[in-house]
């Protein structure tokens, strides 16, 4: 569907990359109000790129390490950052 004032495409079909096709091409025709109506067309590829959309999910919901004594600073850091939430029970 195209946007008749702002030129926007969208869809109502989701895409995924790991799905098929990767790529497509679509014939877009603009046709004016004219006596008679004047029409043009042009080609749109869309190319969809590989993201990773997988939530992210541990093995187990509690893990343990021991560190030795050592004469340098051990930091740990664990971040995500995910729009869903994150389910530790599955």
């Amino acid at each position: 569907m195209v946007d008749s004032s702002t030129g926007v495409i969208s869809s109502y079909q989701e895409f995924d990359y790991d799905e098929r096709p990767q790529k497509y091409t679509l014939t877009l025709t603009a046709t004016d109000e004219g006596h008679p109506p004047l029409t043009g067309n042009t080609t749109i590829v869309v190319e969809l790129e590989n993201v990773n959309d997988n939530t992210p999910s541990f093995t187990q919901q509690t893990f343990f390490f021991t560190v030795t004594e050592v004469r340098f600073t051990l930091y740990l850091l664990l971040f995500w950052s995910s729009p869903r939430r994150v389910n530790m029970k599955d």
